[in-house]
Parts: structure tokens; sequence; C-alpha cells
């Protein structure tokens, strides 16, 4: 599905720069919609004990690192096909994935896989890098949470969880690497990307739980970071959208914390994501330049010709 998809996003034109600021505020539009219905659902009663300061701090700065990472993502994918892709483009491009997301579809693989075929890429190349950077990102977020399994209970599951994040993050290296000759650099790059994500993923949880007001462990974090990936992977429900909160309900329970905590804690962890992103997007749309097209320059091995010789 994800190949038809990018093969559907080259056959778009590139948009002008008054069509792109137009789908920035598209994106705002979304992200508040979405941030309306989070806040409406979220409960009430688990803000009785809650350390605002402490929950000011990590749902502003948690989506910003985020935003950041993702956008680091890109221009590691952009290198891998020989593109250099400017910071503030590869965070426009996050933003409108992020906003693409909350589609029932997996509106991020269009959006990414439009812009890198403006750069030249093959549609085979930009699926190796889209599928291989999802797996890594799913094994290492699985390497994470096995961490902090082994913490509560040992090495018995987190074992089972640890060698099927290896394996996972080793496939999707192998996948990622086939369309660069760089590929000690372009991975090594990527795993360190993949891996601060889960990791702050983790944070996000830790210090979200405890401006609730309940204890949690490191290890009880590493393991409910993963709920994300796991959520991500449905891409049928709209930024995993419900899925992400079940899954953090049933690990919860996997790892000695109420159910609710889990549920909880990711519900909060998204209405701050949401209001950070339709923030960070309505300066993206204030901050827009309407006059140039944005710009990726090929780099490096030239994919244009390939892309061509392809498309005839």
């Amino acid at each position: 599905m994800n190949s038809s998809l990018v093969e559907t996003a080259k056959r778009i034109r590139s948009p002008s720069g008054s069509t792109r600021r137009a789908l920035m505020g598209l994106a705002l539009l979304f992200f508040v919609v979405a941030g309306v219905f989070a806040v409406r659902s979220f409960p009430r009663e688990a803000l009785e004990r809650a350390n605002w300061w402490l929950l000011g701090a990590v749902g502003i700065l948690g989506p910003l690192i985020t935003i950041g990472l993702n956008a680091w993502e890109f221009q590691v994918q952009g290198r891998s096909l020989g593109q250099q892709i400017s910071r503030p483009d590869a965070l426009q491009i996050s933003v409108m994935s992020t906003a693409a997301n909350l589609l029932p579809l997996p509106g991020a693989v269009v959006v990414r896989g439009k812009r890198l075929a403006q750069g030249g890429s093959t549609l085979r190349d930009i699926s190796s890098i889209t599928i291989g950077s999802g797996l890594v990102w799913i094994g290492c977020t699985a390497v994470a949470c096995s961490v902090g399994l082994a913490l509560l209970q040992g090495w018995a599951f987190a074992g089972l969880v640890l060698g099927c994040g290896v394996v996972a993050a080793s496939v999707g290296l192998r996948v990622f690497s086939k369309p660069t000759t760089a590929r000690f650099e372009t991975g090594a790059q990527l795993i360190a990307v993949e891996s601060t994500l889960a990791v702050v993923s983790a944070g996000r949880m830790f210090f979200i739980v405890i401006g609730l007001g309940i204890q949690i462990s490191a290890g009880q974090a590493l393991a409910l970071g993963i709920s994300g990936a796991l959520a991500s992977a449905a891409g049928v429900f709209p930024a995993g959208l419900g899925v992400r909160e079940a899954l953090a309900a049933g690990i919860a329970s996997l790892v000695d914390l109420p159910a609710s905590v889990g549920y909880t804690a990711t519900a909060a962890d998204r209405v701050a994501g949401l209001v950070i992103l339709a923030l960070v997007t309505g300066l993206l749309v204030l901050t827009a330049r309407t006059d140039e097209p944005s710009q990726i320059e090929a780099t490096g091995r030239s994919t244009s010709g390939r892309a061509k010789s392809e498309q005839l």
C-alpha cells in the first residue's frame, strides 16, 4: 500500500509557495480540531494532584524536541537518496506529515514521498527508505522497551522483546541501505535519530506521569514508550487515535501500573503534542515564504537520471 501511495504522490505537481502556505493552514486546522476533541475526552479527575509547572515544561519541550527529531529523520532519509534537505523545509514537511497522519491512512508516506520524488528519487528507492525507517524506529523502540521490562521483571519476556527489536532494526537497516552508497554513515544516523526518539518518547511518559502525581520508574516509562510505535504501525487509524491509549493501558498492566495510568498519561501526551503542533504550524504559516518554491538540492550521486529512465 505504501508503494502505491508514493507512486500517486509522484504524479502530483510541485505546489507553489502560496499552495504550501494553504496546506500548512489546513494542517493547523487539523491540529486545532483534533486538540479540541483530545481535551474534551481527557479525564478531568487526573488533574487533581497535578504539578502544573512540570506538566507545562514537558508539554512544551517534549513535542518541540520530537518535531525537531522528526525533521532530522527526514533529512537523513533525503541524504540517503543523495538529496540535501534544508532544516526549515524538513520542519515544514514533518509538520504536514503529522497532520496527514490524522487522516485514516498513512498520510506521512504521501507527504514525504512527494517531497523526495521532487528531488528525482525513484519509487523503489523512496519505498525502501520509508519502510526501512519505520522498521528501524519500531526496532529501536522495542529495544528500549525490553530494557524497561528487564529492569522490572528480568530477561524472560524482555529477551523476546529484545530479539524482535534487533531483528526489526536489522531488517530495516538492510532495506533502508539499498538505495544509498553511504550505507554506514546514513545507517548510523538513522539508528541515532530513532534511538533518540524512543528515549524521548519514554521521557515524555515518565515526566507526564510524575507531573500527574503518580509514582513511576524509568523501567515502566521505557516499557510504556512502545505504545506510540505500535499504534503508528496501525496506519488505518488516524494518528493511532484511541489505539495508542488502549495499548498504553494494556502495557501499564504488564509493568505493575494501573491501566488508567497508561491511558491518562498517553492522553495527556497527545493533548500537549497537538497544542504545540498547532502553535508551531501557526508560526510556520506566518513565516512561510510564498515567492519561492522550497528547495531540495541533489548532492552526491544523481538520482534524477534514474527516475526519468524508469518512467519512460
